[in-house]
Formats: structure tokens, sequence, C-alpha cells
């Protein structure tokens, strides 16, 4: 678990992902796990890794959302993040069925019974919730911990009830609205955060992948590679950010912030050019639907 912080006279954040390598490691090598993945849809997103933490970027970026415009101040520009950001920085389908990733979910056991069904007696923990560590399938384990990791969880070592539902409707398959269910969840904590009222910020990788992407200003120069049409965005910010990286750490420091002062910021309109994942296989349509012009990102040209 990653928990840094950053203290300040109006904002205390921590950098809040979980990491699951050992389970990642496992799961690339079951051909069964991987397969249920693809079917639902999640086999992308579970593939990008976790970033290391930039809290002071963190904050820097969270300073700049408007919660009552529900937008981005950069500069003198005004930034929205919407479905089709989410989509070509995850891989995350924005077709299929409704997900909610707060609250209950409809036909939901309770606790106990998921507790009992599919995971060792002791993961139950005193609050309700189940320690994902101890579902014992390693497939519906799998998605629960890629589920809890897009709710942005304060918890995310932890399962709720409506995890395990979504989790085995998933593994029938089932495709949901991922996509919309993230962007929803990512500017209530925003604004959560940019209030006060909220410490443990859950996405720390997308928003700072979508800044890199969006605004040309925050995409420190590196050693990474051009991604390929169909590969998501966040993706590349992920590999060259990587928690676990064995050559030169990139980081937001104070050079870098003194410099960002004197500096006109811009967006970039165009950011996911040349993004196609239509026929991607490893990104599953809900049943009956056919690909179309959602699939891709066209450019001005």
């Amino acid at each position: 678990m990653i928990v840094m912080q950053v203290n300040s006279h109006t904002m205390v954040l921590e950098w809040r992902e979980r990491e699951h390598e050992e389970d990642n490691a496992a799961a690339e090598n079951n051909p069964q796990t991987l397969a249920a993945l693809r079917d639902c849809g999640l086999l992308k997103y579970f593939r990008i890794p976790g970033m290391r933490a930039q809290v002071r970027l963190l904050e820097h970026l969270v300073r700049m959302w408007d919660p009552d415009q529900q937008c981005f101040n950069v500069g003198a520009h005004t930034l929205t993040i919407d479905i089709e950001d989410i989509y070509f920085l995850t891989g995350l389908s924005r077709r299929g069925s409704y997900a909610s990733l707060s609250g209950n979910r409809r036909g939901s056991l309770k606790m106990s019974e998921y507790c009992r069904l599919y995971c060792v007696p002791e993961a139950e923990t005193r609050d309700g919730k189940v320690a994902i560590w101890g579902v014992r399938d390693l497939t519906l384990r799998t998605i629960i911990l890629t589920i809890a990791r897009m709710a942005g969880s304060a918890a995310p070592h932890l399962a709720l009830c409506s995890y395990f539902q979504y989790a085995l409707e998933c593994v029938e398959p089932r495709v949901f609205n991922w996509a919309d269910a993230v962007l929803r969840n990512f500017k209530k904590q925003l604004t959560k955060s940019r209030q006060g009222g909220l410490k443990q910020f859950g996405y720390g990788s997308l928003l700072v992948s979508f800044f890199c992407e969006r605004v040309p200003v925050f995409s420190l120069q590196g050693d990474w590679h051009f991604p390929g049409p169909r590969e998501p965005r966040m993706l590349r910010w992920c590999q060259l950010m990587t928690r676990h990286v064995t050559g030169p750490i990139i980081r937001y420091d104070d050079q870098f912030f003194n410099w960002l002062q004197n500096q006109v910021l811009m967006v970039e309109d165009y950011a996911y050019a040349g993004l196609d994942f239509r026929g991607d296989p490893d990104l599953a349509l809900p049943e009956g639907a056919e690909w179309g012009d959602i699939g891709k990102k066209y450019t001005n040209l």
C-alpha cells in the first residue's frame, strides 16, 4: 500500500493505491484468469501497472478542480474530463450494463454469505467487509481487486458486497460500462478532496495520466515509447513512473514547480489521435453489440 501525505493550509491528501503484484503475476500465468478478464473487458485495465506516488503533483492538480463547474481551471483554459478520456486512458468499456462503484448492488448477498461461499473464514472483518486476499479462487480474487482499483477505494485491500456481485457477473461473463462508473467516482473524489472532505485519493495514477495527455507541460521528458493504437494511454505514463522502476526515477520536484510558474499552459484537444480499439480482442463488447465509430479517436486532419 502506498500512503504518502501532504500538509498545507487547506489540504491534506494521501496517494492511496494498492499494490498487488503477487496476485498480478499469478493471474498472468493462469490462462483461465486471463480469459475471464478478457471476456468481461477488464484485461487492458488490469495490465496497467501502478504509478509511483507523486503526492505534490496530486495536490497541485486537485487544486485546479472547480467543484461547482465540475472542470479543471488550467491557466486561461477550462478542461473537462469526460467518458472519452476515461475510455482512451484506461481501455475500460464505455458500453454495457450500468455499474456503480459506490453503494449497494441489487441482488447482493450478505457479506457473511459471500465469505462462507468464496473465502477463507478469517477473511471477514469486523465492519462487514472481506479482506480480498482471503478470496480462494484466483480468477474471482483478481476481478475483485480490479474492481476495487477502479473504485478508487480508500481501503483497496477490502471488498464490499457489491464487488462480489459485480465480479460474479463478470465471470458469467458480462460487460459493464465501467468507463462511466469510473468517471462518476473520479469526479466525486475530486470534489470531496478539493473541499477538504476526503484525505485519501484513490485515482492518483489516472489523474496524473490525464494531465500528461491533455496538458503537455506536465509530460516530463523520459524514456517512454509511443503507444500502439490499442494500448490505453495510461499505460505509458504508469510504465514511465512505475513503482518498481529500475532506472532513473521520474519526480515532480521543486525545480519543476518553479519552472511551471513561468509557463503558458495549453490544452491538447487531440491527445488520443491514432488510438483505435475497434476489433480489439482484449476489449470485449456487450452481447449483441458491434464495433463502430465509438472505438476510434479521430484527428483534426
